[in-house]
């Protein structure tokens, strides 16, 4: 195979990519001109001057410009984590959750959820049959076998990993061996989500999609770090590694276990306060002789001591430039309590 005349076909490091990979990009080399970028393993190419060639490929959309009404959740409605992502989510302004439910089907599975009025996303047939094939291979996967009679919950988990960029789940993460609450053995050689959150996360990996997973019993935070990924892109092997608290990407999956606990909620709410800032205002605080003062003032800086850059990102993100700016220029200065 021979590139277009005067083409460099270099990879991200600037190194001349392997066979494998050229043989990928060979419709993108008949229209190249001036260089080709190629990341090995991607079917995505991109014509790129000298200047701008990126050091590492992306993985997950920014979101640096974007407010709540960008943003949307996709999950399966059930009671639980599913839950308390819509609600806690609603609190930070977001607007857009789609809850998916089997063809024809759209009454939402959480109690809260439809007492509030919210219905459910019904999955077209389409979707469902692809979410059969996705969820039968990883429950071959998981070394699980799919239930006669809830097996429709574990198909259309496939929606919400289909149609999010990244998944943020609540659960417990069980080790090889590891027997979880209801005595089922994780017999599949590797690190697992427990149950159907289980389903959904395996989904993601076997797509090779970001997975954020808040391990109730641990009180962390955790990703999947793949071991490796092959020539289609595809993510292989891995391990759970500890990591902070996530950011939000627009089209997220918020999803968790049906016996959520307290940390398990503060943690989601940790995610869209992170993502978003409190929500609280400079009209909240009452600047009394350059000191802030005030009832929200009393709740961030005392529970913060002295650390003001973590209260500062409480705030949303015009205040939190504005407060800035108030401080580079002494005219607040704060003290605590």
């Amino acid at each position: 195979m021979k590139a277009a005349p005067q083409t460099k076909i270099i990879n991200t490091s600037g190194d001349v990519v392997t066979t494998e990979a050229m043989s990928l990009a060979y419709v993108a080399m008949s229209r190249a001109k001036n260089k080709l970028v190629v990341y090995e393993g991607d079917m995505g190419f991109e014509m790129l001057g000298d200047s701008n060639i990126p050091t590492t490929p992306t993985t997950s959309p920014s979101t640096n410009n974007l407010s709540p009404d960008d943003f949307t959740d996709h999950s399966g409605g059930a009671s639980g984590g599913d839950t308390y992502w819509d609600i806690e989510g609603r609190k930070f302004g977001i607007k857009n959750f789609i809850h998916y439910r089997e063809p024809g089907k759209t009454v939402v599975d959480s109690k809260e959820l439809r007492e509030s009025g919210i219905r459910a996303t019904s999955a077209s047939e389409k979707d469902y049959a692809e979410g059969i094939k996705m969820a039968t291979q990883a429950a071959k996967n998981l070394g699980r076998k799919i239930s006669t009679n809830y097996g429709y919950y574990q198909y259309r988990n496939w929606l919400q990993v289909k149609y999010s960029d990244a998944i943020f789940a609540v659960s417990t993460i069980l080790e090889p061996n590891q027997t979880d609450k209801k005595g089922y053995k994780n017999t599949s050689g590797k690190q697992v989500v427990e149950g159907g959150t289980g389903y959904a996360v395996e989904m993601a990996i076997m797509v090779n999609k970001p997975v954020y997973v808040f391990d109730q019993n641990k009180n962390k935070w955790y990703t999947w770090q793949y071991s490796s990924t092959n020539l289609l892109g595809e993510g292989v092997g891995g391990k759970f590694v500890e990591t902070t608290t996530p950011v939000l990407t627009k089209n997220f999956a918020g999803i968790g276990s049906r016996e959520i606990k307290p940390n398990g909620i503060q943690a989601i709410t940790d995610v869209y306060t992170k993502t978003f800032g409190s929500g609280l205002s400079l009209n909240d605080f009452d600047f009394t002789d350059g000191v802030p003062t005030g009832k929200s003032m009393l709740a961030g800086i005392n529970s913060l001591g002295s650390t003001v850059g973590e209260f500062m990102r409480t705030l949303n993100r015009e205040d939190r430039i504005v407060l800035r700016q108030m401080i580079d220029n002494k005219e607040v200065i704060f003290k605590c309590k």
